[in-house]
């Protein structure tokens, strides 16, 4: 695959949106520790700002979910093995799987429905 052209940043570019962050961002902090979090959340938000301005229309909520399941993921928000449960879905097999609980459920979704107790953060799901 080729990336698209348009799509190529330069490394100029990045540190002047670096640069610009750290000029625009609040000098007022109590430590270094609190400096560097309003850094990091002021230049995650002006990178995301200025990429989602150059993208396509079509590739903007992908990349907005790249962005948020990986702030996420960083801020233990959700753990990967939900992060990958909802991308890829079923997780094994369920052996004799109990029946539907309704017609109208799709059986794919029934099956997911009881993978997804393989998850910790799923795993009271009813039987």
């Amino acid at each position: 695959r080729n990336i698209e052209p348009m799509y190529q940043y330069s490394l100029d570019w990045f540190v002047c949106l670096y640069i610009a962050s750290m000029n625009d961002s609040n000098k007022d902090v109590a430590n270094e520790a609190e400096r560097v979090a309003v850094l990091i959340d002021v230049f995650t938000y002006s990178l995301y700002r200025n990429v989602c301005r150059s993208l396509f229309e079509k590739d903007k909520v992908l990349y907005s979910f790249l962005v948020c399941s990986r702030l996420m993921l960083d801020d233990k928000k959700i753990l990967l093995e939900e992060l990958r449960f909802v991308l890829s879905g079923v997780g094994g097999v369920v052996e004799k799987p109990p029946a539907k609980p309704a017609d109208w459920m799709p059986d794919r979704t029934w099956t997911e429905v009881l993978n997804a107790k393989f998850i910790p953060t799923f795993k009271d799901l009813p039987d």
